[in-house]
């Protein structure tokens, strides 16, 4: 853990706050309720982009599951693949 931690402002009160923020959201959804559908919009991740881009060997579970959606990419993301 502190590998992760060096060099940032670790804060394990804000992260218990944050877990029980997801807890109580979990709570709130009904019985296999899911937290994403079809339509829910996604970030794609660097690697996710350069996959499909270079057509790798991930790329078709990629598509399968972003298939539909609202999807972005974040400012540094376009710009790692310009």
């Amino acid at each position: 853990m502190q590998d992760l931690t060096t060099g940032t402002e670790y804060d394990p009160e804000g992260a218990e706050e944050f877990v029980a923020l997801i807890r109580a959201l979990n709570g709130k959804r009904a019985a296999g309720q899911l937290l994403m559908d079809a339509t829910t919009p996604v970030v794609v991740d660097t690697d996710v982009v350069s996959f499909l881009f270079k057509t790798d060997t991930l790329a078709p579970a990629y598509q399968a599951m972003l298939a539909g959606r609202p999807l972005s990419i974040s400012p540094i993301t376009l710009a790692e693949i310009e």
